[in-house]
């Protein structure tokens, strides 16, 4: 499934985006493929990506694990301003 998330980043996007592009091996491991990741243009602190999973519970689990949960903090994802969105063909 395709699922499309947004957020805010309290750091600048070219910090955040140096540790989200550090953090692929994690990613690919959990099976989680980026299909999309960028910012708004007129929001520089705004991220938008869509990611291709086996259902929602991988993402979940994948958020809330320890290590991750401390990389997603140090690239400065806000996360309680976190929306995602499963998407269907």
């Amino acid at each position: 499934m395709k699922l499309l998330l947004n957020f805010e980043i309290s750091k600048s996007y070219a910090e955040w985006k140096a540790v989200f592009d550090e953090h692929k091996a994690a990613r690919d491991a959990a099976n989680i493929k980026d299909v999309f990741v960028g910012v708004e243009a007129a929001n520089p602190h705004k991220v938008h990506l869509m990611f291709e999973v086996a259902d929602m519970a991988t993402m979940q689990a994948f958020m809330q694990s320890p290590e991750n949960a401390a990389t997603i903090e140090k690239a400065g994802h806000i996360v309680e301003s976190t929306v995602m969105v499963p998407l269907a063909e």
